[in-house]
Protein backbone atom coordinates (compact mmCIF):
# COMPACT_ATOMS: atom_id res chain seq x y z
CA UNK A 1 0.00 0.00 0.00
CA UNK A 2 3.02 2.25 0.10
CA UNK A 3 2.42 3.34 -3.51
CA UNK A 4 -0.96 4.76 -2.55
CA UNK A 5 0.29 7.43 -0.18
CA UNK A 6 -1.23 10.21 -2.29
CA UNK A 7 -4.62 8.52 -2.06
CA UNK A 8 -4.38 8.20 1.72
CA UNK A 9 -3.07 11.75 2.07
CA UNK A 10 -6.02 13.07 0.06
CA UNK A 11 -8.46 11.07 2.19
CA UNK A 12 -6.84 12.42 5.34
CA UNK A 13 -7.08 15.97 4.01
CA UNK A 14 -10.73 15.53 3.05
CA UNK A 15 -11.81 14.09 6.38
CA UNK A 16 -9.43 15.67 8.88
CA UNK A 17 -7.89 18.91 7.59
CA UNK A 18 -9.30 22.37 8.09
CA UNK A 19 -9.68 24.74 5.19
CA UNK A 20 -12.06 24.67 2.26
CA UNK A 21 -9.29 24.93 -0.35
CA UNK A 22 -7.42 21.90 0.98
CA UNK A 23 -10.63 19.88 1.09
CA UNK A 24 -11.55 20.95 -2.45
CA UNK A 25 -8.12 19.94 -3.80
CA UNK A 26 -8.40 16.59 -2.06
CA UNK A 27 -11.90 16.07 -3.42
CA UNK A 28 -10.79 16.85 -6.99
CA UNK A 29 -7.90 14.41 -6.71
CA UNK A 30 -10.15 11.69 -5.29
CA UNK A 31 -12.79 12.18 -7.98
CA UNK A 32 -10.13 11.77 -10.67
CA UNK A 33 -8.61 8.79 -8.89
CA UNK A 34 -11.97 7.03 -8.85
CA UNK A 35 -12.00 7.12 -12.67
CA UNK A 36 -8.75 5.18 -12.97
CA UNK A 37 -8.50 1.49 -13.70
CA UNK A 38 -6.17 1.20 -10.71
CA UNK A 39 -9.06 2.19 -8.42
CA UNK A 40 -10.61 -1.29 -8.82
CA UNK A 41 -7.66 -3.21 -7.39
CA UNK A 42 -6.62 -0.63 -4.82
CA UNK A 43 -10.16 -0.32 -3.47
CA UNK A 44 -10.42 -4.08 -3.20
CA UNK A 45 -7.09 -4.26 -1.37
CA UNK A 46 -8.08 -1.50 1.06
CA UNK A 47 -11.35 -3.25 1.85
CA UNK A 48 -9.50 -6.47 2.60
CA UNK A 49 -6.86 -4.80 4.77
CA UNK A 50 -7.94 -4.92 8.44
CA UNK A 51 -5.59 -2.01 9.18
CA UNK A 52 -7.31 0.39 6.78
CA UNK A 53 -9.02 3.36 8.33
CA UNK A 54 -12.79 3.61 8.38
CA UNK A 55 -12.59 6.59 6.02
CA UNK A 56 -10.46 4.65 3.55
CA UNK A 57 -12.79 1.68 3.64
CA UNK A 58 -15.86 3.86 3.19
CA UNK A 59 -14.34 5.76 0.27
CA UNK A 60 -13.14 2.58 -1.43
CA UNK A 61 -16.53 0.89 -0.95
CA UNK A 62 -18.19 3.93 -2.53
CA UNK A 63 -15.64 3.84 -5.35
CA UNK A 64 -16.44 0.22 -6.19
CA UNK A 65 -20.17 0.87 -5.91
CA UNK A 66 -19.94 3.78 -8.33
CA UNK A 67 -17.79 1.83 -10.78
CA UNK A 68 -20.16 -1.15 -10.76
CA UNK A 69 -23.23 1.05 -11.24
CA UNK A 70 -21.54 2.93 -14.09
CA UNK A 71 -20.46 -0.30 -15.78
CA UNK A 72 -23.98 -1.70 -15.51
CA UNK A 73 -25.55 1.45 -16.91
CA UNK A 74 -23.14 1.41 -19.87
CA UNK A 75 -23.85 -2.26 -20.52
CA UNK A 76 -27.60 -1.65 -20.26
CA UNK A 77 -27.40 1.30 -22.65
CA UNK A 78 -25.41 -0.81 -25.12
CA UNK A 79 -27.95 -3.63 -24.93
CA UNK A 80 -30.88 -1.24 -25.36
CA UNK A 81 -29.22 0.40 -28.36
CA UNK A 82 -28.90 -2.96 -30.14
CA UNK A 83 -32.59 -3.79 -29.78
CA UNK A 84 -34.75 -3.19 -32.87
Amino acid sequence: MAGNQQLFAALHALYHQDGAEIKEQANRYLEQWQLTTEAWSVSDAVLHDPNSSMESQYFCAQTLRTKVRYRRSVQHAGTAARRP
